[in-house]
């Protein structure tokens, strides 16, 4: 009993004046032989932890060999799952960035399809308005065509043509209408050249006035009109410009008549030689359906207005149209633009004392506003002066007035006003004419219409 104990002391003595180091490697040693005989009863092999936590120690301590083979077996039981963690890892990874980047891609293209979606679908629906709105437009102004002004009908003719250009069918149909007119002005321009020769200037300035209406371009109607036009411009008729030359034309078939659709019918009809039998002359082409065969031979050169209008229908009494004058009224005192210079803009009203009205309203700030004394007022065959005052009006502005007198009321109301141009003070070149500013067809049938109703 007394050796035990004396053992025991002694062991104890021994421990405690061992190192710390030694302490650990004890512990270390004893750490593995429990795990062995662990292993050895259920195969549990060390974790990457305990791994991890002998390692250090492992050639400092004494091992038995079935011992460093249970250490082996667990490195590289470990060394395994950490190398198919990392395989898992890294696949996973991959699989991550493949279905990133694809569902990236994929919300770009959606993106992308979305917005090209809504610009189409907009634009179709821009399309579908404007074009249900050109339609009813038109239908509104086909079903009230006999209160239709001129003004109106322009706008049907606009329409008209905007329909046809959002249609495939329309726009060939178009381009077979523009290749139709450029024959028939052929056509109508070597017809008026046999009338005029046969002395019917009449109606030869009719079919020249038709085929230039159907191409601007004809130039032998340009030089027939220009023969035998009874106006006296200061410039030749094939000089003048196009809204100038309209309004000569326009004049002159108010005087002698134009040439109706129903009478290009009769011309254009396959029964008609006028047109069928060019080749043989138009003289000797022309033939009337209702003369007998003595008739003909009595009729060596029939005439052509005569032959042409013996195949029309009965012409049925004219109604002049009445003058709108209750938009007359809603147009007082409203400013009308007559044109933009890179130095101002010019607009035109009728006030409700009877007077014109003209604002000059600067473009930029450097602007330079001409001081004018005198108006001219042009129609398509003469022109009247009137003088002018002057007011300053706020923002640079200036507002010249004209007080109309009696004899300025009938000059307006006898023609339709074309264009207006104004004398500076002091005129440099009294010789020089001045700048004319051409009236826009809508704007000449505005103060016409006022014109006649308001004066």
């Amino acid at each position: 009993m007394k050796i035990e104990l004396a053992h025991d002391i002694l062991a104890k003595k021994i421990y405690d004046m061992a190192s710390a180091e030694d302490k650990m490697l004890i512990k270390i040693q004893n750490f593995i032989l429990t795990r062995y005989a662990h292993y050895t009863e259920v195969g549990a092999l060390l974790d990457q932890n305990s791994l991890d936590y002998i390692e250090p120690y492992i050639k400092k301590i004494t091992l038995e060999q079935q011992e460093l083979s249970f250490i082996k077996k667990s490195r590289q039981l470990s060394l395994r799952k950490r190398r198919t963690i990392k395989a898992v890892a890294l696949g996973t990874c991959l699989v991550l960035l493949i279905f990133g980047i694809q569902a990236s891609k994929t919300f770009y293209e959606l993106q992308l399809t979305l917005e090209k979606k809504q610009e189409i679908r907009k634009e179709l629906h821009k399309i579908q308005e404007e074009r249900s709105l050109a339609e009813l437009r038109a239908q509104t102004l086909l079903e009230k065509k006999e209160e239709v002004d001129q003004d109106d009908l322009t706008d049907v003719a606009v329409i008209k043509q905007l329909i046809m250009q959002y249609d495939t069918l329309g726009q060939q149909q178009q381009a077979a209408t523009q290749q139709r007119d450029l024959a028939q002005s052929a056509t109508l321009s070597d017809l008026a050249e046999e009338a005029k020769e046969q002395h019917d200037d009449q109606y030869a300035f009719q079919l020249a006035a038709k085929a230039w209406e159907l191409n601007k371009n004809n130039n032998q109607a340009l030089e027939i009109l220009e023969e035998l036009s009874q106006e006296k411009e200061e410039e030749s008729f094939i000089e003048l410009p196009t809204e100038e030359q309209e309004v000569v034309i326009e004049k002159a078939q108010k005087k002698g008549g134009r040439l109706k659709d129903k009478d290009l019918n009769v011309i254009f009809s396959k029964e008609n030689t006028v047109v069928q039998s060019r080749s043989a002359g138009v003289k000797k082409a022309v033939k009337s359906t209702t003369a007998s065969p003595n008739q003909q031979e009595q009729v060596a050169t029939p005439i052509l207005h005569r032959v042409i209008q013996e195949k029309l229908p009965p012409k049925r009494p004219s109604v002049t149209a009445p003058l709108n004058c209750t938009l007359a009224q809603k147009n007082i005192n409203k400013w009308f633009e007559i044109k933009e210079t890179q130095n101002f803009k010019v607009s035109i009203k009728y006030g409700i004392n009877e007077q014109l009205h003209f604002l000059f309203a600067p473009t930029h700030s450097e602007a330079i506003i001409p001081n004018l004394t005198q108006l001219n007022i042009h129609t398509a065959k003469q022109f009247k002066s009137i003088d002018l005052s002057k007011k300053i009006a706020p923002g640079g502005k200036i507002i010249y007035t004209t007080k109309l007198e009696p004899v300025d009321k009938i000059f307006l109301k006898k023609g339709r006003i074309v264009a207006l141009s104004f004398v500076q003070a002091p005129q440099k070149s009294p010789s020089t004419p001045p700048k004319k500013f051409m009236l826009s067809p809508v704007l000449q049938q505005k103060f016409l219409t006022m014109s006649k109703c308001l004066l």
